[in-house]
């Protein structure tokens, strides 16, 4: 029953039903207060709830039977239920079914307690009832009082709003202030929303305004002894209908409105809840949910505080369930995630969390992690595929993943519309064949092919890919990056070698072994590097190439002929590149891993523009490798050295007499040392040491060959012209094997030591074999006729430390 004041029945602004004849009204005016209470209407014994009035009288159950018409009461509740069920999720277990909600149809019409408490004890099912039977708004209000006097017979109503005031309890001036709060903005503007239960503790109590007593049964008061047991007694209260008004969130969220009390007002999420209630019988429920956050998976909950204002906790509970504002949101899925656990509801997630989800999922399902990137680097990526071999690669565009040549990968994947795949096939690298092949020689391939002239020719004989082959060759000779194998070992080795010097000695050749005068401390300034190189036709003289590229370091000793033109090289101009910019003549890796790596060589050579490369990022590589690329560089220095008939014609008669003695040691003694060499007894305690070989197969050559180790030092000499000239001085032939040693000990020590000067090192090639020969020299296989040879030894160390006295001597005169 709904409590008017007196002002509002003497202005006529009652509710029709009770002020129409309809509705016997007792009022009991209080003098003291002049406030007016409605009475309880006691219905007649022979009817369950009727309200007097002239004429004919009808009872709720009638007046609803009037909205019927011809539709089966069976079918009433069938749509009622189901729209229930759209409406309102099943709380606390219950679960109606149609017989169920059919029955509570016919007590209704038929005005019995309990048909009319299933409908009108909850306004929201009242309200879904009105909608079912197309029962006016107008004639609304005045259904609602006869089911509210109806449900008064025989039980107390059920609560319309359960306020929880506990959270201010305080001194009298600010319980005051909220009691006259809860009278002006909830009792008198909502009072269709009567009865009402306030919470209060026992303290609030003390000071509850005794003008409440006014509002009779209409407003209950709870009270707890203490505050942390209100919210219990409030969820006990509510049950499964009428609102709550708390500063906490309700299980039911529909149910809920956030309340909180400040600057003597209180105020509500949402704003007009009540009068929506008033309405509907329900606030609008949580947006549904279509894309639950937690269904993506792989996000930790993060432990983030909840806003403390109830009202913005209410906002956000519901931001939280709409995409778009959950999109203006600034906190990580993990932290909103994290607010839904403690809320207990479930948050939405946006269309691009989602979207990399899908991604993620993907990325995890590929052969290769996808590297992020732009469509200036997926452009780049293609381009360097079409040249160059690339081996599977996934790159993030945007929302797109783009996997070029996969190998591993399922047709359901490659399929997927966020999967964008690329094959591309592309002739191997000329520095990947160059090296293939290199990989698999021996240390006598390389000495056949120092320059790796031959190699280039084979493996690029149209010379379609000629300047990057030189390029790929320029690089391993600078970087030394070679893997040579050892030669297969001859057991057998007097048969094919005593084949071989059975033959007359062949031409002389000389093989060329360049070494650095450490004492020049020019070189040492310029930091240049010099090699010795033998000019001849082909690439030296093809003006059409870049001589950087036709001259390179020899990854082995030179062996030339006397028909051969030897130049001597220097590499004078090791450019580091460092600040410069630009495109470089030509770009070359020195560190032996790197050197090997394909793709940096392809950005090496397309920045080479004497290859035709025409990249800029030279500098940008430099920056990533470190110090080890070189730029515009070598370039060349040459000089013709001419060794001279006499020094070939001493080359053969040394020859000559090598050969005579190592055929006739074959039919001596020998013996095998442990790592597979042999030691033959020359004669008078020389000794010649073989190493013998397979020769390998790949140089085809007919006939033997002969070569002689020859030294050549080089320095920096200075002209009349004050200018710097490179200098080759070629070292003798022959090395002294030193037989015997003396020294003698005075203020002027010397020393001296006497032998035999043979040949440094001899290497004899054909029917098979590479035979490496050194000689030694052992006192103990020597004759006693050598006896006199220490005695010369010691003779000529004294004789030069008395020369070097007498040195000393004259420059002490000359001093004086």
């Amino acid at each position: 029953m709904i409590p008017l004041s007196l002002a509002d029945l003497q202005a006529g602004t009652a509710s029709p039903i009770l002020a129409g004849p309809r509705c016997n009204v007792r009022l009991r005016c209080n003098r003291s207060t002049q406030r007016a209470r409605v009475g309880a209407v006691r219905t007649r014994p022979s009817a369950a709830q009727r309200v007097p009035g002239g004429g004919e009288e009808m009872t709720l159950g009638e007046r609803l039977k009037g909205f019927v018409g011809e539709r089966k009461q069976a079918a009433l509740a069938a749509e009622w239920l189901e729209r229930w069920s759209e409406r309102k999720e099943a709380r606390k277990g219950k679960g109606w079914t149609l017989d169920t909600v059919t029955s509570s149809f016919s007590r209704c019409f038929n005005d019995q307690p309990e048909g009319v408490r299933f409908f009108f004890g909850d306004r929201a099912r009242a309200v879904l009832l009105f909608e079912v039977l197309a029962v006016p708004p107008e004639e609304r209000d005045e259904l609602l009082v006869l089911a509210d006097l109806a449900m008064k017979t025989g039980a107390a109503r059920p609560a319309q709003l359960v306020v929880d005031l506990t959270a201010w309890t305080g001194d009298r001036d600010l319980s005051d202030a909220l009691f006259l709060a809860v009278e002006k903005q909830i009792l008198e503007p909502h009072r269709k929303l009567l009865p009402v239960v306030l919470v209060m503790t026992e303290e609030q109590y003390r000071w509850l305004p005794r003008t409440f007593d006014d509002f009779g049964d209409d407003v209950r008061k709870e009270r707890v002894k203490e505050c942390e047991r209100a919210r219990e007694r409030v969820m006990a209260l509510a049950e499964d209908q009428g609102l709550v008004l708390a500063p906490y969130p309700l299980p039911v969220f529909e149910r809920w409105v956030a309340t909180s009390f400040r600057g003597r007002e209180l105020r509500f999420e949402p704003a007009d809840a009540l009068a929506v209630f008033a309405e509907r019988g329900e606030l609008p429920r949580l947006p549904a949910v279509e894309h639950d956050l937690a269904s993506l998976g792989g996000i930790e909950p993060a432990s983030e505080p909840l806003p403390e204002d109830p009202l913005a906790l209410r906002r956000l509970m519901v931001d939280l369930c709409v995409e778009e504002r959950v999109s203006a949101m600034k906190q990580s899925a993990a932290v909103r995630l994290g607010w839904a656990h403690k809320l207990g509801i479930t948050v939405t997630s946006t269309e691009r969390e989602r979207i990399e989800a899908e991604i993620s999922a993907l990325d995890a399902r590929l052969e290769i992690d996808a590297e992020p990137g732009d469509e200036a680097a997926l452009e780049g990526l293609l381009a360097r595929a079409r040249r160059r071999p690339v081996e599977t690669t996934a790159m993030r565009v945007g929302d797109v993943i783009h996997i070029l040549n996969p190998t591993a990968q399922s047709l359901e994947v490659e399929s997927h519309p966020r999967i964008t795949v690329h094959r591309i096939d592309v002739p191997v690298p000329a520095l990947v064949r160059l090296l293939n092949e290199l990989d698999t020689w021996t240390e006598d391939d390389l000495l056949d092919d120092p320059l790796l002239e031959h190699v280039v020719e084979r493996l690029d004989p149209r010379g379609e890919e000629r300047l990057a082959m030189l390029h790929a060759r320029a690089q391993v000779m600078v970087s030394r990056t070679t893997r040579l194998r050892g030669g297969e070992r001859v057991d057998d080795w007097k048969t094919p070698l005593g084949a071989l010097l059975a033959e007359d000695p062949p031409e002389a050749m000389l093989r060329l072994h360049g070494v650095d005068n450490q004492d020049d401390y020019n070189r040492q300034k310029e930091n240049a590097r010099r090699f010795l190189l033998r000019k001849q036709g082909g690439w030296a003289n093809d003006e059409n190439t870049d001589k950087r590229l036709r001259h390179a370091v020899p990854l082995d000793d030179l062996i030339v002929s006397r028909e051969d033109q030897v130049l001597g090289c220097k590499w004078s101009n090791e450019d580091k590149v460092t600040e410069r910019k630009g495109v470089q003549q030509i770009v070359l890796e020195s560190d032996p891993i790197r050197a090997r790596d394909p793709a940096h060589w392809l950005d090496l050579l397309e920045c080479s523009a004497a290859c035709g490369g025409h990249s800029l990022d030279g500098f940008a590589i430099v920056q990533r490798f470190g110090g080890s690329v070189l730029g515009n560089s070598p370039s060349w220095e040459n000089e013709v050295t001419n060794l001279g008939t006499v020094f070939w014609r001493e080359a053969d008669r040394e020859l000559a007499l090598a050969w005579l003695s190592l055929r006739r040691s074959l039919g001596g003694e020998s013996i095998r040392l442990r790592d597979g060499s042999m030691l033959a007894l020359l004669g008078g305690g020389i000794f010649a040491e073989f190493t013998v070989r397979q020769h390998s197969s790949r140089m085809k050559r007919s006939g033997t060959r002969a070569s002689l180790l020859l030294p050549v030092y080089y320095e920096t000499a200075k002209l009349r012209s004050g200018e710097w000239a490179l200098r080759w001085h070629p070292q003798p032939l022959t090395i002294p094997i030193v037989s015997h040693l003396a020294e003698t000990t005075s203020r002027y020590d010397a020393s001296t030591h006497i032998g035999p000067s043979l040949p440094r090192a001899i290497r004899l090639e054909g029917h098979g074999i590479v035979a490496d020969v050194t000689f030694r020299y052992s006192p103990l296989f020597t004759s006693p006729g050598q006896g006199l040879a220490p005695s010369i030894a010691a003779a000529a160390a004294a004789a030069s430390a008395t020369n070097a006295s007498a040195t000393d001597d004259d420059d002490r005169r000359r001093r004086d």
